[in-house]
């Protein structure tokens, strides 16, 4: 079985055993891998709780309150609690119902759900999700996430990275309770997509990604217990929306990318983001030209190459032109 676990996987299961263990627990019980699934924010199956409307901060919240408090840990090793392996073979059910051959923690998800005999599950049923609801966004995100919940215009030109910021960015505005999505929680989406060239951008700005974060939050208020189901998007939002758009007609560029995402919330130039980023140090304006600097300097390498190529394809076709003037002579 373990070798059927992704790495994703079995490290929310490290982490599920240290949970028991600082929880003083003799076993690891399913409400030991919900916390070690929490750990991973990212996550497919985190994400998809966030969408259902349990973030994973507010899961190691209700879960710990729930669980005996921490007390020594009890000698020797840790055993898993036989109920755990029923949740193992349920989650394999699942995986291979999706056309999976290994167990990713969404899938691990949903054989915790399906058990329903633990404390975990107990949690879910408090908070109204249910199998088949989590069975639909675990199948929506393995599809890429790509369908278009928030009727965006030119959806289809925003390439995968943008799409995804768009949809962390759901995530976030479900996870604070609230039923649209602001350019603030764009920007949270582009700072948990922390590898993209926008949040790198960021970076070398001088911007302190978790500071930022943790700003906008306090900005925001306490995270809502959930009962929003369903986002759609604020009017600030689809201007910062249009506006990457435009930006990236600007650039010559058919498709969106997180940079021009980080444009169009510049563009915006007021509200949360525009206060966070001042506090921590950007000067918006500067943003935006070294962005259109950095963009500037892609789109000159991709002339550079553009040309060698087409150099060297020429060099190619030239001697089959000559050689075809030998075969006909009289021709010009």
């Amino acid at each position: 079985m373990w070798e059927q676990f992704t790495d994703r996987t079995s490290r929310a299961l490290f982490f599920a055993y240290a949970e028991a263990a600082r929880l003083g627990a003799e076993r690891v019980g399913a409400e030991h891998l919900l916390l070690g699934l929490a750990r991973d924010r990212d996550s497919v199956a985190t994400r998809v709780l966030g969408r259902l409307g349990l973030p994973g901060a507010r899961v190691r919240q209700e879960m710990v309150k729930r669980l005996a408090a921490p007390q020594d840990a009890p000698g020797g090793e840790i055993a898993l609690d036989p109920g755990v392996n029923e949740v193992f073979n349920l989650a394999l059910e699942e995986a291979r119902a999706l056309g999976y051959d290994a167990i990713g923690p969404e899938h691990l998800l949903l054989g915790i759900l399906r058990h329903g005999q633990s404390e975990a599950a107990r949690l879910f049923a408090d908070w109204g999700i249910d199998l088949e609801n989590a069975r639909r966004e675990v199948v929506y995100f393995a599809s890429g996430g790509h369908d278009n919940p928030l009727e965006i215009p030119g959806w289809q030109r925003f390439r995968a990275r943008a799409r995804r910021v768009i949809s962390l960015a759901q995530d976030e505005a479900l996870a604070f309770g609230q039923e649209k999505v602001a350019p603030e929680h764009l920007l949270l989406g582009l700072i948990r997509e922390e590898d993209c060239f926008a949040a790198r951008l960021l970076t070398r700005l001088g911007a302190d990604l978790d500071r930022i974060r943790e700003d906008v939050e306090a900005r925001l208020g306490q995270r809502g217990h959930g009962s929003a189901k369903n986002v759609e998007l604020e009017e600030s939002a689809r201007r910062v929306l249009s506006a990457a758009v435009e930006e990236a007609w600007s650039d010559f560029e058919s498709d969106v990318g997180t940079e021009h995402l980080l444009l169009g919330l510049i563009r915006e130039g007021e509200g949360i983001v525009a206060d966070t980023l001042g506090a921590a140090g950007v000067s918006l304006e500067r943003a935006r030209q070294e962005t259109v600097a950095a963009l500037s300097g892609f789109a000159s390498l991709r002339t550079v190459v553009r040309q060698r190529v087409a150099e060297s394809l020429g060099r190619q076709r030239g001697p089959k032109k000559a050689q075809a003037s030998e075969e006909q002579p009289g021709t010009t």
